[in-house]
């Protein structure tokens, strides 16, 4: 999940007419289509880490195992649920670098980082049956595993002001109120313009069981849903055709189904600042990891050295090709 500790502090002092890639996701032209319904019997809550908190509370959960490599605000909400968090190590393809034992009254938690460990994770929550929960908060569209609990965040994806899903092997009881405490101001504006807002809004954000907003549903029903995901598949593959043989993550293009990035784990230090210099603005998820005493060296390796690039709807396959051409030219 992003969150707090994904730097988004990257816009300031860029020139006016450079050509930007990256960013939170605004209004932008081509973004109305069909639509997303959900059904009243599966409401949308209004984050990520609200739907997990759902999870936990409904399974009764003591204790959640997680990734070392995850940000902080999954792991903060667990102190106040009166949940343990134990973490367990990846390993250099983000997966678990060994399964920790499941206990009763404990979950386990895997991600499915930017949608490429799809077929792995559902294989390793099959196993785990109603204990495992799926975090698909950078993989909208993967395929749901069947007796396993997942969630997503929508607002990741989408120019949303909040907004996520969550099923399971059983119905969870209807959320709260809706949540009114975000806005939806950031999304009208440019980004340097926006950006104190969409921290504002970033900083509203939490576990409580809310129901998505009004603002948020009602954007929602107005999205090109289906179109937002072909253009990221189509823009991931772009990237990975030309920098896939510099990439440390073996990526099997076929079980790509709507990546949030294209992660892009390189050996380059230092790259992080010549991006943002040059209107790349790639996030670092996550700089928290590298101060967290549990964190394993290959969770710090990814937090130092993984480029996740913008391939998102907003962008063209000449757009990729042209951030592959400052890309090339800072390396």
């Amino acid at each position: 999940m992003l969150g707090p500790g994904s730097d988004m502090g990257i816009f300031a002092g860029f020139a006016a007419d450079m050509r930007t890639y990256g960013g939170y996701i605004g209004f932008h032209p081509g973004m109305e289509g069909e639509g997303w319904t959900f059904g009243e019997d599966r409401p949308l809550l209004s984050s990520g880490r609200a739907c997990l908190a759902k999870i936990l509370r409904h399974n009764g959960a003591r204790r959640l195992h997680l990734p070392d490599h995850i940000c902080d605000s999954v792991v903060l909400p667990l102190t106040g649920l009166g949940i343990d968090a134990v973490f367990y190590s990846i390993d250099e393809q983000l997966c678990p670098a060994k399964l920790p034992d499941v206990h009763e009254g404990d979950m386990l938690l895997l991600v499915d980082y930017f949608g490429v460990r799809s077929r792995e994770v559902a294989h390793i929550a099959a196993l785990h049956g109603p204990r495992a929960i799926v975090d698909r908060s950078q993989a909208f569209a993967s395929e749901e595993v069947r007796g396993s609990w997942w969630f997503d965040s929508l607002r990741k994806f989408f120019p949303l002001p909040d907004g996520a899903r969550v099923g399971g092997p059983t119905a969870l009881p209807p959320p709260g109120p809706r949540n009114t405490r975000t806005s939806a101001e950031h999304l009208g504006v440019a980004q340097a313009e926006g950006l104190a807002a969409y921290r504002r809004n970033n900083a509203a954000m939490s576990s409580a069981d809310e129901r998505m907003s009004l603002d948020g549903e009602g954007i929602l029903a107005r999205l090109d849903v289906q179109g937002a995901v072909a253009a990221r598949v189509r823009n991931f593959h772009v990237l990975h055709t030309e920098l896939g043989a510099s990439n440390a993550l073996a990526i099997d293009l076929s079980h790509v189904t709507s990546p949030l990035y294209y992660p892009w784990l390189q050996e380059r230090s230092g790259l992080f600042p010549k991006l943002h210099a040059a209107g790349i603005f790639a996030p670092r998820l996550w700089p928290e990891v590298l101060s967290r005493p549990q964190s394993g060296p290959m969770a710090q390796h990814a937090a130092e050295q993984l480029i996740p690039l913008p391939i998102d709807q907003r962008y063209t396959e000449q757009d990729m090709h042209d951030l592959l051409c400052v890309l090339k030219a800072l390396i």
